[in-house]
């Protein structure tokens, strides 16, 4: 029995090794010597995970055939420990790094070319929106189509216009600010008063 049994603490050996990781060539330049629990987790890298690349998984992979525990590697990466067991799990069932997934929705099919003429064709006759023309192909010619690429197809053949408001959103907004009491705008108007005149009146707001 050690010393921390004796004393029934828990051991701050942990803690030595923490500032072996963090003099870590690759993680000199961050501030992470501040642990705060066993776990070798902090509390500003728990909120601020950073995303795994190819080069990165690679590493892990290493570090691992060389004897490195999870959590300090973990650590190192700015990770989750589970994370880590994934990929050494990943890796020891095939034999190969793991490779990252594509991120996003994957895209539909294109559209085919009896569409496109059965939507247009419909769109002449009734000259309704992208949603309406979802129905009738729905109820009426039993086709299945959304309207999103309802209306790609009407806009395509020069049938509709873009819609800015539904698109991406633009990197530009109208005003923001920075924290609380860092921006003010105020609203004003003028109120008639009992001889028939206006008087102006603001009221700031945050």
């Amino acid at each position: 029995m050690d010393e921390c049994d004796q004393r029934k603490r828990p051991c701050r050996n942990w803690k030595n090794r923490a500032v072996r990781v963090a003099n870590h060539p690759s993680r000199r330049d961050n501030n992470i010597a501040d642990l705060v629990s066993r776990n070798n987790f902090t509390t500003h890298l728990r909120r601020f995970m950073v995303k795994l690349n190819e080069r990165k998984i690679r590493w892990i992979i290493h570090e691992k055939l060389r004897g490195r525990g999870a959590g300090e590697l973990a650590l190192i990466q700015r990770v989750t420990h589970r994370r880590v067991e994934q990929i050494w799990q990943a890796y020891k069932q095939t034999g190969v790094p793991p490779t990252l997934k594509t991120p996003g929705k994957p895209k539909g099919p294109p559209v085919r070319l009896h569409e496109a003429v059965l939507v247009l064709k419909v769109y002449d006759q009734l000259k309704v929106n992208a949603l309406t023309l979802e129905r009738v192909l729905r109820d009426i010619y039993q086709v299945e189509l959304p309207h999103n690429r309802i209306h790609m197809i009407l806009k395509e053949a020069g049938r509709a216009l873009p819609q800015p408001s539904k698109q991406r959103r633009r990197k530009w907004v109208r005003y923001e600010r920075d924290h609380s009491m860092s921006l003010w705008h105020m609203d004003w108007k003028q109120p008639q008063t009992a001889a028939g005149g206006s008087q102006p009146w603001t009221t700031p707001q945050d």
